[in-house]
């Protein structure tokens, strides 16, 4: 019951009221270019002490701002209004993300700094209202997991923790990941995912050569040595209440030096986002959606416990 509870989950004025409480479109521009994101503060904010924790979500290729959310049925901003935090979904260009690194951002067009851009979407958002710069979070899908670990190992000190789904480390980040300052890492991945194998490689198809991916076991390890967590320290539960073809077993590391690691991984589940519409996602595609879990609720329970 422990780790179930640990995983499952005054500036306020005019100028912020008016942005409280509904979904905003934010313009920017940055770097020559018209830059978006969707900003979302709970109309019930001030109840809550400032400064306030940040979220951000970050949308996977082929992808949107608003898919996201969708996706993650507005869960997050369900999550905001109960815990008192701001949640923010910037906008790739052409429904993709440059990270700068890696051969699949080698063939990213238009060329742009969306680590830049992203770390620009959290400074415009403390500008608006007093944001915890120490609990900065950073979330995402497949490509927006990418995101979300590029944000945090090249970025040093700007996300406390970070929480992927169907992405594990690139290997071409380790070496940035290393040397970064250590922050909190969950882990969710569906063990039959057709797209980002959860026991390691490359994407299937797309230009060579393809970017490579250390396995779901392998990333925590990565992250357990460098957060310098005891191995033996692991808790462990499994759920497997709904008859989805899916069954989950969630562990974490919290004796550590460094924040704590944790892992939902789900047996059978695919390329998606638990307990997103199966409708929203091709079975014969991406797989089989989860619904033993909310993905959102997870992973503010992970982000709320820094």
């Amino acid at each position: 019951m422990r780790l179930l509870s640990l995983l499952l989950l005054s500036m306020l004025g005019l100028a912020t009221s008016a942005f409280a409480g509904e979904v905003r479109n934010i313009d920017m521009y940055f770097e020559g270019r018209d830059r978006d994101f969707l900003l979302y503060i709970p109309d019930n904010i001030s109840q809550f002490s400032a400064p306030y924790p940040l979220v951000v979500v970050l949308h996977g290729i082929a992808s949107t701002s608003e898919q996201v959310m969708e996706k993650s049925h507005g869960r997050f901003n369900e999550l905001a209004g109960q815990f008192g935090f701001v949640v923010a979904y910037p906008n790739g260009l052409a429904r993709n993300w440059d990270l700068g690194d890696g051969n699949a951002a080698a063939l990213v067009l238009p060329k742009r700094d969306d680590r830049a851009f992203v770390a620009a979407v959290i400074d415009d958002i403390g500008a608006r209202l007093p944001i915890d710069t120490s609990r900065v979070f950073a979330t995402g899908f497949s490509l927006g997991g990418q995101m979300a670990f590029s944000m945090a190992c090249t970025r040093p000190g700007l996300i406390r923790a970070v929480a992927t789904v169907s992405m594990p480390l690139p290997a071409f980040l380790d070496d940035d990941c290393q040397t970064a300052d250590p922050f909190g890492v969950l882990l969710i991945h569906g063990t039959a995912d057709p797209w980002v194998p959860y026991e390691g490689g490359t994407f299937p198809v797309g230009p060579k050569p393809r970017d490579i991916f250390l396995s779901h076991n392998a990333s925590l390890a990565f992250f357990r040595a460098k957060n310098r967590c005891n191995p033996e320290a692991e808790d462990r539960a499994t759920l497997d209440n709904v008859d989805d073809g899916t069954g989950i077993v969630i562990r974490a590391w919290r004796d550590c030096q460094g924040p704590a690691v944790a892992s939902i991984a789900i047996f059978g589940g695919g390329h998606t986002w638990p307990k997103e519409d199966q409708a929203l996602a091709s079975r014969p595609v991406v797989g089989r959606v989860s619904q033993e879990i909310d993905a959102a609720n997870e992973i503010w329970t992970f982000f709320q416990s820094f």
